[in-house]
């Protein structure tokens, strides 16, 4: 199989990757899992066990054996996980590179995608059908990442005092799987709120609801909105509960203002009833 490699670059982590346009992902070793995750090869290591078995993943498919030169000047045969092994394994070591990996994977693969579209459009006639063809294809690599992060995203998690970059990681990691909306129901809602907030993607609509009393600035919107885009503030007195709505979709109930995540312990659950998510989101 013939690999793209395309470096992905954030903060101090830098990787050259394996892209497979052709298959619709990319490749890492476990050395490059570790260096992206921050965590040593055990840990790493356990995590891809569980990964494959928890999800039923097929090995065949999933890892992929590549012959590679050392340092040494030796050839080695290494073993490569795709992107099914990847993001659940982002998931469970809570990391903020894997927020940021996730998103460069998807833009580059679309990217690849387009390229061979022109490179196709120089050579020959491109038809309406060839059209459609690589909307479908481009949905789809969406559609993949997004069934991925669904099947793997925790449904509740219990944070206790102290434990902030646990709490910002697991939010920030619901955040950024939004493709076209977020609700934040959060009387109090400030300035903090919004650090959490900004790891979604660009373009998502983002609306706030909080109450009369709370500390978040128009000043504070307008800054926000300079960088990140799409955010609407609305003054709503009537709930006392924290919820987090993704997609008009997936509801999550808050235990504590964003505000205070990690702060304080409080639990955050994804509620299934489909009544009550349509409920609230009735009443805003």
């Amino acid at each position: 199989m013939k690999y793209e490699i395309v470096t992905f670059v954030n903060n101090e982590v830098r990787l050259d990757v394996n892209v497979s346009p052709s298959e619709d992902t990319v490749w890492l070793s476990l050395a490059d899992m570790c260096l992206l995750f921050g965590r040593d090869k055990s840990v790493i290591s356990r995590h891809i066990k569980n990964v494959i078995l928890e999800n039923n993943l097929d090995v065949n498919q999933v890892v992929a054996k590549n012959a590679t030169t050392g340092n040494d000047g030796k050839t080695y045969i290494v073993s490569f996980y795709n992107l099914d092994v990847i993001i659940p394994l982002g998931y469970k070591v809570h990391s903020q590179n894997g927020i940021m990996f996730r998103k460069w994977a998807n833009s580059v693969l679309k990217e690849y995608l387009l390229k061979g579209y022109v490179i196709n459009e120089n050579r020959t006639l491109i038809t309406n059908e060839n059209y459609v063809n690589l909307i479908n294809k481009v949905n789809s690599i969406d559609k993949r990442l997004s069934v991925i992060e669904k099947t793997n995203l925790e449904k509740e998690k219990v944070f206790f005092d102290g434990e902030m970059f646990d709490a910002k990681s697991f939010i920030s990691n619901i955040i950024s799987k939004a493709n076209t909306s977020i609700i934040l129901i959060d009387a109090y809602a400030d300035i903090k709120a919004l650090e959490f907030l900004k790891y979604k993607k660009q373009g998502v609509k983002l609306s706030i609801y909080h109450s009369s009393k709370a500390k978040l600035s128009n000043k504070e919107v307008l800054d926000f909105n300079a960088q990140y885009g799409d955010c609407s503030t609305f003054i709503n007195d009537k709930y006392h509960d924290r919820f987090l709505i993704i997609d008009q979709n997936d509801i999550f109930h808050l235990g504590a203002s964003l505000n205070y995540a990690g702060k304080k312990v409080f639990a955050i659950t994804k509620m299934e009833d489909e009544a009550i998510r349509d409920s609230i989101i009735r009443s805003l």
